[in-house]
This record gives structure tokens, sequence and C-alpha cells, in this order.
């Protein structure tokens, strides 16, 4: 049975991917069809970044190793003329309702956690709109755009299952912003992931979702990774191997590089959708500011 394009997007704080791709999971079961014969509808996969530098990625000339991310940039088209915001919050709104921040009300900085603001319920979402075009959509990782009641959640902003945390930042191990846990299986705290880093949690939640899919309807499958944002945390198997690789020690003038060299070379083989579930066709990079 033939096996659908997907469009796969990454978007970062500073990188931006395009990817129609082809997933072992996801099998055409009669999508419409255009010119050429090609399905009208590929799967999407939107895969975020966060705080991810201009220079750490390899294929801008950095020494940080991203092997699997340099690959999608040669086989792909990098946009490198751009407009965009410089943290968090007003960018994830432009990405999720294709307005600028001053449009939406949400330009002003990042949303601290406990606030009553949200990305205003009259703009319609990516997953709004997808799913008016018969689309399913699911949603991985971090949010960051409200959640004052569960209308301003993703549950509740078109997306029809969610896991992942809703607030700016965390532990990457014990899924805790201060005091509080701040991991969430669609509307239920999830309580059992103590220990797992997130990185890893997501992309294995993601290919979960993406093998589960029923196909008669197209996916959008939205991931939002927590890396590279502070804190500056890693797996200790990937510091012990950085730190040799770089031959780093305390006097580098960076405060802690080889979190800092781990954080971002870690996130480089996850999705590992990208590695063992979906050959990709083409991509198209972009980087962008917050």
């Amino acid at each position: 049975m033939e096996i659908p394009p997907v469009v796969t997007v990454a978007y970062v704080t500073f990188l931006f991917v395009v990817v129609p791709i082809a997933a072992d999971g996801l099998r055409d079961k009669g999508s419409a069809r255009g010119e050429g014969g090609l399905p009208t509808q590929p799967h999407i996969l939107f895969v975020v970044a966060d705080d991810w530098g201009y220079n750490d990625v390899g294929f801008h000339g950095s020494e940080i190793k991203t092997p699997f991310i340099d690959s999608l940039a040669k086989k792909g088209i990098i946009f490198s003329n751009y407009y965009g915001h410089s943290i968090c919050t007003p960018s994830r709104s432009s990405i999720m309702t294709g307005r600028y921040a001053s449009h939406t009300g949400m330009q002003h900085s990042y949303l601290l956690t406990g606030t009553d603001v949200n990305l205003p319920a009259k703009f319609k979402t990516m997953a709004d709109h997808l799913n008016e075009l018969g689309y399913v959509s699911h949603n991985v990782g971090k949010w960051h755009l409200g959640f004052e009641t569960a209308a301003f959640t993703p549950l509740g902003r078109g997306f029809k299952s969610y896991f992942g945390y809703l607030s700016g930042g965390e532990d990457y191990f014990t899924h805790t912003a201060g005091n509080f846990l701040d991991l969430h299986d669609n509307d239920k705290p999830a309580y059992n992931f103590g220990g797992d880093y997130s990185t890893i949690l997501f992309a294995n939640k993601t290919i979960d979702v993406v093998l589960a899919h029923k196909t008669t309807a197209p996916l959008f499958m939205y991931l939002a990774f927590q890396a590279v944002h502070s804190p500056l945390q890693a797996p200790p198997q990937y510091v012990f191997t950085i730190t040799r690789l770089y031959a780093i020690t305390p006097t580098n003038t960076h405060p802690h590089p080889h979190q800092q060299y781990t954080h971002n070379t870690y996130i480089d083989p996850h999705p590992h959708v990208g590695h063992t579930h979906i050959d990709t066709d083409i991509q198209a990079h972009r980087t962008i500011n917050g």
C-alpha cells in the first residue's frame, strides 16, 4: 500500500523546517489526489525547538555536531530572510495563528506562570484551520500560550490530544516548575514520568501518536520540544561524551559549556521519528528569532 507524504515543520526560536515525508506508520487508505496523482492533503509533522541559537547547528558552521539537522538542511531549502520575535510567547502566538503578535495582543513578553493572559479565543490556531480541511490534530510538548481555563489549553484550541507542559520552563527530569508538577496527559496530571528526560519523552509520545493515527484522515502533529531552553540539563552520558569530545575545562569562557554543547547536540537525533519511522523527501529550513 502506498505511503502518503507528510509535511514536517520544525520551528525553533532560531530554526524552522518544513519536510514532506513518508512514514511507516501512516498508510494511505484513499486520500484525495491532485495533479500528477499526488495526495493533496499530506500528513504534517511540525517540530519546534526552543531558544536554539543561529550558530548552534552544524550547517551554519558551528562546532556543535548536529548531523541529522545538517542532513535536512543539505537536502532542503534554507530560508534566512525573515521577521520574528525575540522571546517565546510572541513567537509561538505568531506561529500558531499566522499573525504578528502585535495583532493578537501577545507582543509584550513571555507569559508568567499563573497569569490570566491567554492567546485570545477569537483567533483560530493552525489546528483549527487544518481541522476544517479534514485533518486530525495532536499536540506534544510546550504550550506557553495561556491556561487560565481549559478553553485556552491545547485541547480547547483545536487539538484532539495533548501531552506536555503548559508553562514557559521547568526541570527536564522532574517536570516541575517551582513547587508544582507541570506535565499533562490530555486534561489529567501525568505523574509517572519523573526521571524521564523531556526530549526523549516528547519524541516517544509523538511516535506513539503517529503510529496510532487512523489514516482515513490526514494527520497534523505539533511537537514542541522543551530543548534547548533553560535550565541547561542533559542526560549524564551525553554530558560525559561532549565533555571529552570538546576537552572542556572550567576555564572556558562559557560558565557551563559542556551543558550547552550537550543540550544542543542531544536534541539533534530526536525526534526519533526522523531516524526510525520517517523517510524524509524534501526539507525547507528557516532561521528565526524568538
